[in-house]
């Protein structure tokens, strides 16, 4: 009985695996952009998007996207205080008192997301809040750019 239980199991696993397979189109192009995929870089407006996201540390993570000829020409992220001026880095370089280096990987987290053309990056161990609300303020950025 429980090899029969156990065949039944796997056979079922496995048809429902084949259910869920991707289904190509006739053309063998993707007719939309799913969770988790990269936009279509040409579809923004231009202009100079500002989005200030809420942490979950006290204060801010800022993106400011430019958009030139539909395309994400810059990113450039900002940690802020709870008075939405902009921190230090020299006080958040990794040196002191266990603080992490935002100096450098707002810098790194701006490069990956702008050679993918994405904010669907991963985060920056040691900074994995700063991260995800910079990937927030971006991925916000770009909707707006819509």
């Amino acid at each position: 009985m429980k090899k029969i239980m156990a065949f039944l199991f796997t056979l079922t696993f496995i048809l429902g695996l084949t259910g869920c397979s991707p289904q190509g189109t006739s053309s063998g192009a993707a007719t939309s952009v799913g969770p988790g995929s990269a936009p279509d870089p040409g579809a923004y407006k231009d202009g100079v998007y500002d989005v200030k996201q809420k942490s979950t540390k006290p204060g801010y993570e800022e993106a400011l996207v430019t958009i030139k000829d539909g395309k994400i020409e810059s990113i450039d992220l900002k940690r802020l205080d709870q008075n939405e001026k902009e921190i230090n880095y020299d006080d958040w370089d990794g040196t002191k008192g266990g603080y992490p280096n935002l100096k450098q990987y707002r810098v790194d987290l701006a490069k990956a997301m702008l050679a993918k053309k994405s904010p669907d990056v991963d985060a920056i161990s040691g900074a994995t809040a700063s991260s995800n609300g910079w990937k927030a303020a971006v991925a916000n950025a770009l909707s707006r750019a819509k």
